[in-house]
């Protein structure tokens, strides 16, 4: 695992992310997610499409860092944002938090109540599993930690390394990179 210099949504950051396949995309490869589907993330890929940023996600953005000092505060871990990859493949990895000693990580997320409901309850919601399991298959780590932040309340849940839900990540991701290295847009996932 490499860190890479690069501060989080600049344009470089932007260029860098296209190269690569990146946490946030595993969730889509996977078909988990609820807000974009592999035919938007191939044409992102291939510089055909521009990541859409609605309202809801900006906000969960400017309350990044109020909600990592929260979780500096709860746990006693000091981390940072950074960006990391494996040397030589196309897998990155956008961290909100990790620790110096790279041994402690975290995902924040912003939701809304429904999804921070989930999480209140003792469980990642479905749609942040594949990304969590793709940052410990970059970084290198046992666990992670999945912080679930509103401006009420706030819920951190330690989640563990699956190394067969990672075998199963990659090879997706892999089959999707083919896509975009061939120029031809993935088929739609079958219901």
């Amino acid at each position: 695992m490499i860190q890479i210099s690069l501060e989080q949504d600049t344009p470089e950051w932007h260029q860098f992310r296209a190269q690569h396949i990146g946490a946030s995309d595993a969730p889509v490869i996977m078909g988990d997610s609820k807000y974009k589907s592999r035919q938007a993330l191939w044409r992102e890929k291939m510089g055909l499409g521009k990541d859409a940023v609605s309202s809801f996600m900006q906000w969960g953005k400017d309350m990044e860092e109020k909600a990592r000092q929260d979780f500096i505060d709860e746990m006693w871990i000091d981390v940072v944002a950074a960006v990391f990859k494996i040397d030589g493949t196309i897998f990155s990895a956008s961290l909100d938090g990790i620790s110096q000693d790279r041994k402690t990580a975290v995902e924040i997320k912003c939701p809304g109540d429904a999804t921070h409901a989930i999480a209140l309850a003792g469980d990642v919601p479905p749609q942040y599993v594949a990304q969590l399991q793709h940052q410990m298959f970059v970084c290198e780590l046992p666990f992670i930690y999945y912080m679930s932040w509103t401006t009420h309340s706030y819920k951190i849940l330690k989640v563990e390394r699956d190394e067969k839900y990672i075998e199963v990540l990659t090879q997706k991701e892999l089959e999707f990179w083919e896509y975009v290295k061939n120029f031809e847009c993935p088929p739609r996932k079958k219901k």
